[in-house]
């Protein structure tokens, strides 16, 4: 019965949503299989969960039902803005508190695929400077580590952008879906949402004076690099290494991993996240400052 319904279609446990969002949604594997098992562990009926804002572990009934994840490194600037502008935030907020930790598991997610890509084009130097044969005409090599780390890059970083509005549109009363969305003209949809609410709101001019100054540098260069790179026209301008052809001599030129307009892909990376956790940190005693109960 269930295989009939279609993913578009009303659920009918009749709770108004869409099949694929409701009873469709196991978020568990369907099928498993079994193996012999000669060593292992029996399971047990509690399991340890920390307590949310704290790093105290307690012990909860039942088995626990995800893995904990593996973090290899763990970022202390990113971890200390977030827990300040969340621990203002009041229990009940459950919308918020969830796209606050959403913005921090971008920023996370930032900062893997950068330096992941650091990580490769440093291995790629190296294993070219030990014994390189040099080619005879131009070659392009097409790693797709790099390739992949750059778009996963992109997309995050307006994704964050995007997370990051959200948070601002529900901490201002911003009503509507907000993205960071920058028109032709140079106007930001949620610039313009500030400045367009009643004077009531507190500390919504520094905002939009904070926004309003980025936008016009790094903002609509790196949204701009996303939907050249990977949004329209599947990586079309990025390149990876360029091995020239060799004239002979002592040296044999090869180009760096570049944007469409030439830079240094490495050197673009950093500069746009540092400038996106600069803005994300300078407008964090703006939006605590707002939370906070005096300001409401």
């Amino acid at each position: 019965m269930e295989n009939s319904i279609g993913r578009m279609e009303q659920c009918p446990c009749k709770s108004g949503k869409l099949y694929k969002n409701c009873h469709m949604r196991t978020y568990r594997p369907v099928e498993s299989f079994s193996v012999k098992a000669h060593h292992g562990i029996k399971a047990v009926d509690w399991h340890m969960e920390k307590k949310e804002g704290s790093d105290e572990w307690v012990k909860v009934p039942g088995r626990m039902s995800v893995m904990l994840g593996y973090v290899e490194k763990s970022y202390d600037d990113i971890d200390t803005m977030i827990k300040d502008i969340k621990e203002t935030v009041d229990e009940d907020r459950f919308v918020l508190r969830e796209r606050i930790t959403r913005l921090k598991h971008k920023l996370y997610g930032i900062r893997y695929h950068m330096e992941n890509f650091i990580k490769e084009e440093e291995d790629v130097i190296k294993k070219y400077s030990t014994q390189y044969e040099a080619p005879g005409t131009d070659s392009y090599n097409q790693n797709p580590k790099l390739i992949y780390e750059i778009e996963s890059f992109l997309y995050q970083i307006k994704s964050a952008l995007d997370v990051f509005a959200q948070i601002v549109s529900m901490i201002f009363n911003i009503g509507g879906k907000s993205t960071y969305s920058l028109s032709e003209e140079g106007h930001n949809k949620i610039v313009t949402n500030l400045l367009e609410i009643g004077n009531y709101q507190v500390l919504k001019s520094e905002l939009a004076d904070l926004l309003a100054s980025n936008d016009e540098s790094w903002i609509r260069d790196a949204i701009d690099m996303r939907d050249e790179v990977t949004h329209f026209s599947d990586l079309k301008g990025f390149m990876c290494f360029i091995q020239h052809a060799w004239e002979g001599g002592e040296f044999a030129k090869i180009s760096y991993p570049s944007m469409p307009d030439g830079r240094r892909a490495s050197a673009f990376m950093r500069v746009t996240y540092h400038r996106l956790f600069q803005l994300f940190f300078d407008s964090s005693p703006i939006l605590i400052t707002r939370l906070a109960p005096k300001t409401r």
